[in-house]
């Protein structure tokens, strides 16, 4: 639940108030849904409110299997322009050479966004164990965060609620409804 002993609440001297919830919410299928924190920026005029999420896939062996002959394709590859330039700046690879270079330097992370895996891949990969029976992932996935609780998505949306006090936490934030410790 996203109770007082869940989430730390940071305020700087402008006024400003983060209270930091890291906390997974819903899952749709294997998207989960993170409420990351909300917020409040004081202003002369009004506050700039709202709260932050992010969203987590997991990624079998055979995806990312998938992605790396995708990578190696250089009609697919999304690095195949970077080759174009270095060659007509005189590299003297070929395609193969070159992007099996970059995969050895740069490992799978070419391959997906580990942003916020460090944060949320556990919660994740033992989720997605225990409720859908998967257990060769080898990755989490990054899909998106940001503002995501304002406009048109609701808890109604997600196939299961994690935590219902976090999701009214973060939709209340958006219309800038906080509870009433003072923030």
């Amino acid at each position: 639940m996203a109770s007082e002993a869940n989430y730390e609440v940071t305020e700087d001297t402008n006024g400003s108030v983060r209270r930091k919830y890291n906390t997974l919410i819903a899952r749709d299928d294997c998207v989960f849904t993170f409420l990351d924190d909300t917020f409040v920026y004081p202003d002369d005029e009004r506050d700039f409110h709202g709260a932050t999420g992010t969203r987590m896939v997991p990624v079998t062996e055979e995806e990312m299997q998938r992605r790396r002959e995708q990578m190696r394709d250089p009609e697919w590859s999304g690095l195949h322009h970077i080759y174009v330039e270095q060659v007509e700046d005189g590299l003297d690879k070929s395609w193969t050479q070159w992007i099996d270079e970059q995969l050895r330097i740069e490992g799978d992370r070419l391959l997906y966004d580990p942003s916020y895996e460090h944060k949320y891949g556990e919660i994740v990969r033992e989720k997605v164990s225990r409720e859908l029976g998967m257990e060769n992932i080898v990755a989490v996935e990054c899909i998106g965060g940001g503002r995501m609780f304002s406009g048109g998505e609701n808890e109604n949306e997600w196939g299961v609620v994690y935590d219902q006090e976090a999701v009214a936490v973060a939709f209340d934030a958006e219309e800038g409804q906080f509870p009433d410790d003072g923030y």
